[in-house]
């Protein structure tokens, strides 16, 4: 017999597997693992670490093909951090050059 699929939506995900790090897993790898990845199979509530975010979820897939993972980044607040680094006016204004189609006397081929 077959187990039943389990639907949940990402937000779902994110609240059982947050749930789960806080109460189960937080204590274990907090401190000696710091920096390396935890994805948690939120139906079976087991959880796979890697070095990296694709060991984890490896692991985590080879041991549940059809699992349902949330990625944490142990130790910090969010898996990946996105940004960028401004720079200041003047830098851009230098920065940028004009298009050769645009220079007086120049016209596109």
């Amino acid at each position: 017999m077959t187990k039943p699929q389990l639907f949940l939506s990402p937000d779902q995900i994110a609240e059982v597997a947050e749930r789960l790090y806080d109460n189960t897993f937080r204590s274990k790898y907090e401190g000696a693992h710091n920096g390396k990845f935890l994805a948690i199979d939120v139906v079976n509530e087991k959880a796979y670490l890697g070095q990296y975010p694709e060991d984890a979820l490896k692991k985590a897939g080879d041991a549940v093909p059809d699992g349902m993972f949330y990625l944490v980044r142990i130790g910090e607040t969010a898996a990946f951090n996105v940004g960028y680094i401004g720079e200041q006016e003047s830098e851009l204004d230098r920065s940028i050059r004009p298009l050769a189609h645009s220079l007086p006397g120049l016209q596109p081929a």
